[in-house]
């Protein structure tokens, strides 16, 4: 009776997983066997981007805004935005295998007026109504 030996196929996935096991990334797979890191994350069925966890879902009710929407409300540059985001300053929420940044619009109009109350109470105490305010 024949010994059937498995597939090229199979041998290269064995490999694949037996490699990310070890601990490589899937660019370094990916570089050993001449391959993209996507093909590498099709052969084990999980994402390249495993370092993004899946968002709970959020009730459809909420309006969700994108970075660039974000940083026109606010009068700021989108790298602003995404550079408050990593601070968490802005609660953001990751989308996607690529990781694109979600903002839900009630917490952004909640910013708009405490900035706006922030510039407001700012611009009261440096207002003088005459001469003599300053004086004393």
């Amino acid at each position: 009776m024949a010994v059937t030996r498995p597939s090229p196929k199979i041998l290269v996935r064995e490999q694949v997983a037996d490699l990310k096991e070890l601990g490589l990334s899937y660019s370094e797979i990916g570089r050993w066997f001449g391959i993209t890191k996507q093909r590498v994350a099709q052969l084990l069925g999980t994402s390249p981007n495993e370092h993004f966890k899946p968002v709970p879902k959020l009730p459809e009710s909420k309006k969700m805004l994108t970075t660039v929407d974000v940083a026109s409300l606010l009068g700021i540059h989108p790298n602003t935005v995404r550079r408050w985001s990593d601070r968490g300053i802005l609660k953001s929420y990751r989308i996607c295998d690529r990781g694109d940044r979600r903002f839900v619009q009630e917490d952004i109009k909640l910013l708009v007026k405490h900035i706006a109350k922030l510039k407001r109470n700012r611009t009261d105490k440096s207002t003088f109504n005459n001469i003599d305010d300053v004086s004393s």
